[in-house]
């Protein structure tokens, strides 16, 4: 009979340590998770932001390539259209010897 209590005693302990550690697993695990979340925005804002600055840049180079302003430019700087004779024409394919 002791020899059953001690069984029954040993079980239930055995029984209360693994319900202890799968109660600190699922603590860890939500840990985890809310960590990975806010990792997760931290990436999402970083991405936002690059986005912004890649559209930005690109209005930057739009604006910078865009014939109106290049005509100015060209005025300011005082350049004008080549005329005929001015301009050669190269082979697109290099001369072998």
């Amino acid at each position: 009979m002791a020899k059953k209590v001690d069984v029954w005693i040993l079980s239930l302990i055995l029984s209360g340590v693994v319900t202890l550690a799968l109660c600190l697993t699922t603590v860890w695990l939500n840990i985890e998770q809310v960590n990975m979340g806010y990792a997760l925005k931290e990436l999402q804002v970083s991405v936002n932001k690059k986005k912004a600055h890649t559209a930005r840049l690109q209005l930057e180079r739009d604006n910078l390539l865009s014939p109106y302003r290049l005509k100015k430019e060209a005025a300011r700087l005082g350049m004008q259209a080549a005329q005929v004779g001015q301009i050669r024409r190269m082979p697109d394919k290099p001369i072998k010897d």
